[in-house]
């Protein structure tokens, strides 16, 4: 008799038992030809099934010793599985990969837990070496925050920076009931599609980035309020009066385009040394 699996709320665990919503998922990863797998927190394994029926291979990483003891009894045997029993956000992913023998770069999917889902997702877009897509399950919040467009009300550093890693979308609301345990609040599918190629040098990314932390610091502040030295606010005040803009914008109105060109016109200035990196992990207020 298969051992009886217990959801542990420490591990943000709400195990996804709707079949359509099953295959839902497993569409973001296309055909077997297209690439491989890499499942983040497959729990006792109904989406890692639904991939492995569609001739895919998976690698799964699951930190939970009884969810793993399931999968091991259970598909241990199948040729395209493998199992990391391990934290996803401390995983060696090169490694892992390359061990597995997976083609690169792999689609990562999963329905991922409440509570490092967006630290997962952040950490895993830089990867455009190893990655090719990021999608799959995380809170309906935190799918409008990573995918909402300049002037949006959610849209926030989360936003910004996602979508200088990759080009989002966000699919159908997902209720509670779709879920063991049901959640209290309602899901969401998504996806992103990395960029193949970076938006910046790769010295101006890091600066990209702090401007970023910077400006969404108090996000109803100006844009120059929140920059944090003399140096910094003199250079955005030429660029902003350039292109036409208000001196008193705020950072959610500013697409993607115009913060890289800022960061450009930073550089040339010298002034992106004055803009430190985020002391706070790089998350807006807007973020769990």
């Amino acid at each position: 008799m298969p051992e009886r699996i217990t959801p542990r709320k420490n591990l943000g665990q709400h195990f996804l038992t709707d079949r359509n919503i099953l295959a839902a998922v497993a569409d973001l990863a296309g055909p077997p030809a297209d690439a491989d797998v890499v499942e983040i927190g497959p729990g006792p394994g109904g989406l890692t099934r639904t991939l492995l029926a569609r001739g895919l291979r998976v690698l799964a990483v699951e930190i939970d010793p009884a969810c793993c003891r399931r999968l091991r009894a259970e598909l241990g045997g199948e040729a395209r599985f493998r199992l990391i029993e391990a934290d996803a956000r401390c995983v060696d992913w090169a490694g892992a990969l390359a061990a597995a023998g997976w083609r690169l770069p792999a689609a990562v999917l999963g329905n991922f837990p409440y509570n490092v889902g967006t630290h997962l997702v952040r950490t895993l877009l830089p990867r455009r070496d190893l990655f090719t897509l990021v999608g799959g399950i995380l809170q309906d919040e935190v799918v409008r925050r990573i995918t909402a467009r300049p002037g949006a009300a959610d849209y926030g550093y989360l936003s910004l920076c996602c979508r200088y890693y990759a080009e989002g979308w966000a699919g159908a609301r997902i209720r509670p009931g779709a879920f063991h345990p049901p959640p209290k609040v309602h899901s969401r599918l998504f996806r992103l599609s990395l960029r193949p190629a970076p938006l910046l040098p790769p010295e101006l990314e890091p600066a990209f980035l702090a401007l970023a932390g910077a400006a969404f610091r108090a996000p109803r502040k100006t844009l120059l309020n929140n920059l944090p030295a003399p140096e910094g606010r003199t250079a955005a005040r030429r660029w902003l009066a350039a292109a036409g803009l208000d001196a008193a914008v705020r950072p959610g109105v500013l697409s993607l385009e115009q913060y890289l060109e800022l960061t450009r016109r930073l550089a040339v200035e010298k002034a992106l040394a004055a803009i430190p990196a985020p002391d706070y992990n790089g998350e807006d207020s807007q973020v769990p």
